[in-house]
């Protein structure tokens, strides 16, 4: 028979249970997705603007992971992670007012006879989970931009950040994409003024 002796135990379980549900399903899963911002449909080039190609980057990370949860497990991204870092180049570049175009090889981007071609390599991209309320990112990026006549410029960027946060499922997509824009945004600056 049941009393109320008897069900503390079982309600102390259940309570137990969904605190843990509710703590997981805040929590990020270990697939991240991969976002930025598109620019806006209104902005249009400037009048006379150089045309732009990038090209998807080279990735010459060793590893398909982008990172790790403190339990060990591996982050891995939705989606390329050299396509994303270059079209989220070709997006920043748009908002800058250049005519750009997205190449996924460097020969279909030469077809398109553009006055300028920027390249890159995805050297690092690292997402870390040092606590459920504490996580850590890093990206290093190489850019070379191109014009008819040769090489214009080759840098290296890159950006660190560290978050305390409560935990959400989008925690580490939203850090991984603020510090994607703290590398893009500089890059896209240098370019336009190199190009204009």
């Amino acid at each position: 028979m049941l009393t109320i002796r008897n069900l503390r135990p079982i309600v102390a379980a259940l309570v137990a249970t969904m605190a843990m549900l509710t703590l997981s399903a805040c929590a990020p899963g270990n697939t991240v997705r991969l976002l930025y911002a598109p620019p806006d449909a209104s902005i249009l080039p400037m009048p006379n603007a150089p045309r732009v190609a990038v090209v998807m980057f080279e990735d010459k990370r060793s590893t398909m992971q982008i990172g790790e949860r403190r339990d060990g497990s591996s982050f891995v991204a939705s989606a390329p992670v050299a396509d994303w870092v270059a079209r989220n180049l070709a997006d920043e570049l748009t908002r800058q007012g250049l005519q750009v175009s997205y190449a996924t090889t460097l020969d279909h981007a030469r077809t398109g006879n553009p006055d300028f071609i920027v390249t890159g390599i995805v050297n690092d991209v690292t997402l870390r989970e040092v606590k459920t309320t504490d996580f850590t990112s890093q990206m290093s990026l190489g850019i070379t931009l191109s014009g008819r006549k040769g090489r214009i410029f080759s840098e290296t960027l890159s950006s660190s950040q560290s978050r305390q946060v409560i935990p959400a499922p989008d925690v580490a997509e939203k850090l991984l994409s603020d510090t994607l824009r703290e590398v893009i945004q500089p890059a896209a600056r240098k370019i336009s003024s190199a190009v204009q």
